[in-house]
């Protein structure tokens, strides 16, 4: 298991590019779109303004390459403070997906 955390957007202002940033983060981290997210500064005007320096985001990166196809992220201290603060944290584990599945399965879902 592998547990990543830090302010992926630190600019404390309530503005909604921070917000778009976030969510255009956590969509390609889940589609495992994981090269887009090292070239950050072509993501766009939001990405650019809640990334102004990469010091707080690179880490992000180093968590991300030691996932493996056959693990599940799930999201957590995910809200903003102060407007656009945020200290989205991650758990990547392969225990979790397998739970995942399970839940999802039809066979479990029948009980």
């Amino acid at each position: 298991m592998v547990k990543g955390n830090g302010p992926v957007i630190s600019i404390i202002l309530w503005i909604d590019w921070a917000i778009e940033a976030n969510e255009l983060f956590k969509r390609l981290i889940n589609e495992n779109r994981h090269s887009e997210l090292t070239n950050y500064l072509s993501l766009g005007d939001a990405v650019r303004l809640a990334v102004p320096t990469p010091e707080h985001y690179l880490p992000l990166l180093y968590v991300l390459a030691m996932k493996q196809e056959n693990e599940a992220v799930n999201y957590f201290n995910d809200q903003p403070v102060g407007g656009s603060l945020t200290m989205t944290s991650l758990i990547i584990d392969a225990e979790l997906k397998k739970a995942q599945y399970a839940r999802q399965c039809p066979v479990n879902q029948a009980r």
